[in-house]
């Protein structure tokens, strides 16, 4: 099964007070989910756990604000994007409905063929901007972090690697991460985690960063 980190009890004590939240939506027919995903709206993109999902929309867990009525766009792990806008919020919950309808369990047998057919479906990666360490053996490379994941990171300075090499990515807010560089093009390396980073530490950490931009313009 995959590890995408368990929600905390608080997480799925305000999911399950949610007894109507279907009802807000048209579509009777609903699934309930356990879904990693990203969320995007006005540049800005976030890690959330989306809760159930319907041929007309989906409830989601989030960790920054939103406004009714915003627009956003919703990737989940296997890559597919839908867009939509936000209809209702409480808390830490939003609903979303879809500006196109979805064949959702056709979506999800999709996800099962992928599986099937040896398919990873790769966690969603978020920009992120910032200066970094990498060790990789005794030296410590100054770079800059490109995107991340709960999986892996694109880093700067690719050339300071070499494929296979077994490195640690230092990160202010995250624990080191232990890992290994897979690849390295045009001055830039990607970095598997020997170890998936926990969905709410990685949720959280892009939260704060979502934050920290926002003070500083």
């Amino acid at each position: 099964m995959e590890q995408v980190g368990a929600a905390t009890p608080s997480v799925v004590s305000r999911i399950e007070r949610q007894p109507n939240t279907v009802e807000r939506r048209s579509d009777k027919r609903h699934l309930t989910v356990l879904r990693v995903g990203k969320i995007m709206s006005g540049g800005h993109e976030e890690l959330c756990m989306i809760r159930n999902i319907s041929s007309g929309g989906l409830m989601a867990h989030i960790y920054c604000s939103h406004e009714t009525g915003e627009s956003v766009s919703i990737e989940i792990k296997n890559g597919h994007v839908m867009t939509g806008r936000i209809v209702w919020t409480e808390g830490f919950m939003v609903g979303v409905e879809f500006d196109e309808r979805i064949d959702v369990l056709n979506f999800l047998a999709n996800e099962q063929t992928d599986l099937l057919f040896g398919k990873v479906p790769r966690a969603p990666r978020l920009r992120a901007n910032m200066a970094v360490v990498v060790r990789r053996g005794a030296h410590y490379v100054h770079a800059e972090i490109e995107d991340i994941s709960q999986g892996g990171a694109k880093v700067s300075e690719g050339d300071a690697f070499d494929a296979d090499d077994d490195v640690v990515l230092m990160v202010h807010g995250l624990p080191p991460r232990h890992g290994t560089v897979r690849w390295r093009k045009n001055g830039q390396a990607g970095i598997s985690f020997n170890e998936p980073i926990p969905f709410e530490a990685l949720a959280q950490w892009i939260a704060r960063q979502g934050q920290r931009d926002s003070a500083s313009n």
